[in-house]
């Protein structure tokens, strides 16, 4: 797969994603009881959204200083995606 598709799928899955945090993040605040599963689920999909856009910022990295910096970001946000959704 190449890099131009690639990163069109990369995008359609973190708009996707993103969608999917806003409409589970609004329903998560409009109730009046607390539902935890909602808001749950739309954090993990906002950091997973987060997670697709860093991994198309790692396939571009032009060095190998670029290439662990991005590295280590992604581990993190990816870790902040797990915690997020095992935490909650």
């Amino acid at each position: 797969m190449s890099l131009g598709v690639g990163t069109l799928a990369y995008g359609i899955t973190a708009g996707a994603l993103a969608a999917t945090a806003i409409v589970y993040l609004l329903i998560a605040i409009q109730r009046r009881r607390s539902e935890r599963l909602f808001f749950a689920f739309g954090a993990f999909s906002f950091m997973m959204a987060v997670t697709t856009i860093v991994t198309v910022w790692l396939q571009k990295s032009g060095s190998v200083d670029e290439y662990t910096d991005r590295l280590k970001l992604f581990g993190v946000v990816s870790l902040l995606a797990l915690l997020t959704m095992v935490g909650l």
